[in-house]
Formats: structure tokens, C-alpha cells, sequence
């Protein structure tokens, strides 16, 4: 019987060119993963996490996988190239240079995108964005703030970043390895983008994720998002003299209802309330001396009733699924609240501020 068996397969071979060893069956991997990085003054820094990932990258942890970086430095033809494994060593191999162009359009992101999805078909795709952050926070505000990116001092605005990405929870994750990025107004704005987004409300060292440890996890059947934020917390908690960590990991899915819970405390409260509410016990998260950032959690248990913050807490534990942090944070001020996200919370005192933060959709959902 065996014997029939193999002789019926060599005749399918021999009939079909699939089964030839001069062609190739082109399937799909499991996930690509792309890493867009715009330079900025951070040079230094994001080519030791280039080298990070070089040490994390083997065929094993790559699990079918491709993982894809798109190099931008100011002046400088951008880059596209992959980190893989080839007879036991791992290295960059060049894809293809682009013109000069700006990493922070939205409609060089988009392209170069679609570039990665059409060179590598694959099953899923997980993004990691990395540079300076700002939360949403607009650019013209002050000079020193910026969303996401940085290039010419300028910077793509949430909205801009937003428009630039597929919808329909196209990536498994997005990953910020950029400062002040864990802010509810980010991740409600990109709650269609992917499945689940890892941030920090905070800043985070030039040194970026200890990708060397985290890449299996980033390429596993089913992205290991608890994993990915507990070694940065640890990377970060156990190393001298850093000491100080924040990360989070949202699942979208669930943003809604946790706007909805938000929706109708301040619905209740008002704006005016809001707008002369105390902020200076409240946890701050940002270096300015006018504090713009605050802990999404504490804030909303300070003008809600016992009863309200028992539904927003239900419907927060669904949206914010992991949460670390250390027991100080980058300017060494102890953190006494985390629930893993930022919030702006409108002041009097700021009336161009009031007005840009209504064009964002967390704002028309909770403050409408």
C-alpha cells in the first residue's frame, strides 16, 4: 500500500509544474513587521536599535515572518531594507532607496506602506513607529511639541498619522517607540488602525525597546503584547542608573465603550466645572511647567460619583488590558496614579488649545 501511495504522488509531480525544483510556491508569511523610523538628532540612538534588532532577528524568532525598516534621515535618500537571517547570519539586505522625500506626509506613509504590503504578501502586519512624540498636542502650538516625527522641526499631526494608516484594524499592533505617545486622544484617534496599540504616556530613553529581547514576541502566532510591555518595564525597572519605565497595551476594540463611559460623566459635569478643576494633585506626565498632560484615571475619578466610576473602571479594564510602570518616572517625580494613559484636560487659561482639541474624534465622542 505504501507503495502505491508514493508512486501515485511521484506521478502527480511529474504532472504538475508546482512539484518542479525550478519553481517556487509563493506563500504568504505570517507577518510582516514594519519599522518606520525618522531620524531627527536621534542617529545614534536608532542605529543601536537597528543593531538591537540584528541581535534579536534568527529564522526561528522571524517565525515565517519578514521584518522590514524604512530609514529616514533628513537630506539623505530614505531607505527600505530587511533584517533576516541568511546561513546563520543575520544583517540588513538593502531593498530599494526612494527620491528625497518627507517621512512625516501622510501620503509618503501611506505609499510607503502599500510598498511593504505588495513585497511582502503576508497574513498580518504589525507597525512600529519610531521618533520623537508629543501626544497629540499640535505642532504650531509651541515649537518644542510635535505629535509624532520629527524632521525640519515639523512633525505629522495624530489626525495627519490617522489618515495615513489602513482602517479596519489592518495591523495586529502599533508600537511607539516615541515619547508621550500613550495618550487616549492617540489611541482613539487610530482605534480603527490596529488591534492593539503599546505606548507610553511618558518619555522614553533614546535606548528605545530592548528589541534584542522582544522580536520572537512581535512575530508570534498571535502577537505577544503582554510579553512586549513587561520586558520594556523590566529592561527599564532593572537598569541603573535609568530606573524609571511607563508602557501600556490598549485593545481598540473596546475604545468605544470606554468613550461612551467617559461620555456621560463629563456629559454630566459640564465643561465650565472642568475648565476651572483644580490639576495639582492630579498625576502630570509632561516636562512643562503648565502642565498639559494628565492621568487619564485620576482625572475622570475626580469629577465622577462613586457610582460612575465604577462603570467607567469596568469599561477602562476592558480598553487598557496590560499596564507597567516604575515607582518614578524620566524627571524622577513619583508616580502616585497610573492607569496607563494620558489626558488633556481643558483649561480657561488655554484658548487656542481648547479650540485644536476639538477638531479630534475623542473629543467629539466624550465633550459633544
Amino acid at each position: 500500500m505504501k507503495f502505491k501511495l508514493i508512486t501515485l504522488f511521484i506521478t502527480l509531480c511529474l504532472g504538475f509544474t508546482s512539484c518542479s525544483e525550478n519553481e517556487k510556491i509563493e506563500v504568504p508569511s505570517t507577518r510582516t513587521v514594519l519599522v518606520y523610523m525618522i531620524e531627527s538628532n536621534l542617529g545614534s540612538s536608532l542605529q543601536a536599535n537597528i543593531n538591537s534588532m540584528i541581535q534579536g532577528v534568527t529564522t526561528k524568532n522571524l517565525n515565517n515572518g519578514h521584518l522590514v525598516v524604512y530609514y529616514s534621515s533628513t537630506g539623505e535618500n530614505p531607505e527600505l531594507f530587511e533584517i533576516k537571517e541568511v546561513n546563520g547570519v543575520t544583517t540588513r539586505h538593502h531593498i530599494k532607496d526612494y527620491d528625497i522625500q518627507s517621512a512625516i506626509s501622510p501620503q509618503v506613509m501611506n505609499s510607503v506602506i502599500n510598498d511593504v504590503i505588495s513585497l511582502y504578501p503576508s497574513e498580518s502586519y504589525g507597525l512600529l513607529l519610531s521618533s520623537h512624540g508629543m501626544s497629540w498636542l499640535p505642532t504650531q502650538y509651541i515649537q518644542m511639541l510635535r505629535s509624532f516625527g520629527e524632521e525640519n522641526k515639523k512633525s505629522m499631526e495624530i489626525y495627519e498619522l490617522a489618515e495615513a494608516l489602513p482602517n479596519n484594524r489592518f495591523f495586529d499592533y502599533i508600537l511607539f517607540d516615541a515619547c508621550y505617545m500613550g495618550g487616549i486622544e492617540c489611541a482613539y484617534e487610530l482605534r480603527n488602525k490596529a488591534k492593539y496599540i503599546i505606548s507610553s504616556p511618558t518619555e522614553i530613553y533614546s535606548l528605545g525597546f530592548p528589541y534584542q529581547d522582544i522580536i520572537s514576541y512581535l512575530f508570534s502566532d498571535e502577537p505577544k503584547v503582554k510579553e512586549i510591555a513587561e520586558t520594556f518595564y523590566t529592561f527599564y525597572n532593572e537598569k541603573e542608573p535609568y530606573n524609571n519605565a511607563t508602557i501600556s497595551v490598549v485593545d481598540t476594540e473596546h475604545l468605544e465603550e470606554l468613550a461612551a463611559a467617559t461620555h456621560n460623566i463629563i456629559n454630566q459635569v459640564g465643561l465650565n466645572p472642568i475648565y476651572s478643576l483644580s490639576t495639582s494633585e492630579i498625576q502630570c506626565y509632561d516636562r512643562f511647567s503648565k502642565h498639559l498632560l494628565f492621568d487619564f484615571d485620576d482625572f475622570i475619578k475626580r469629577i465622577s460619583t462613586d457610582e460612575q466610576y465604577i462603570l467607567f473602571s469596568e469599561a477602562r479594564d476592558q480598553a487598557i488590558i496590560h499596564k507597567y510602570n516604575t515607582e518614578y518616572d524620566f524627571y524622577k517625580r513619583k508616580i502616585n496614579h497610573f492607569s496607563g494613559l494620558s489626558t488633556y484636560i481643558p483649561k480657561q487659561a488655554y484658548p487656542t488649545l481648547n479650540s485644536w482639541y476639538t477638531q479630534l474624534e475623542w473629543y467629539k465622542a466624550v465633550y459633544k
